[in-house]
């Protein structure tokens, strides 16, 4: 199902379970998700067979109702330019923080895949 996405995460699951297949091999047959659904933020869901199947963070399994019996972590690294880019906006006098504090207004610079939001 994560065949479907264009996300960056998805897209390093799908290839990593290729990987797998053509290194043990499997014989059952790959059924292609139908009704596939983004979830903007959480996830993304489609049903193979007769069966929903929803894959996503945690707020998308609270949300359907569904108990969590598997997990993985994806991380992704800082940029190596990110130091410098934070460096420069110090040197414009700006004030750099991780989340929204206090009613300040939060600007984020990112690419909008994957990115959080607060």
């Amino acid at each position: 199902m994560l065949a479907n996405s264009e996300h960056p995460i998805a897209k390093s699951v799908v290839e990593h379970a290729k990987r797998l297949l053509k290194t043990f091999g499997s014989t059952k047959h790959v059924i292609e998700a139908k009704d596939f659904e983004v979830h903007t933020g959480a996830g993304v869901s489609g049903r193979v067979g007769d069966n929903m199947v929803l894959a996503g963070n945690k707020r998308l399994m609270w949300e359907n109702n569904v108990q969590i019996a598997g997990a993985f972590a994806v991380i992704d690294p800082m940029k190596p330019e990110a130091a410098r880019i934070i460096l420069y906006l110090h040197l414009m006098n700006m004030r750099i923080w991780l989340e929204r504090m206090k009613g300040m207004a939060v600007a984020m610079v990112g690419d909008g895949i994957n990115d959080l939001r607060l």
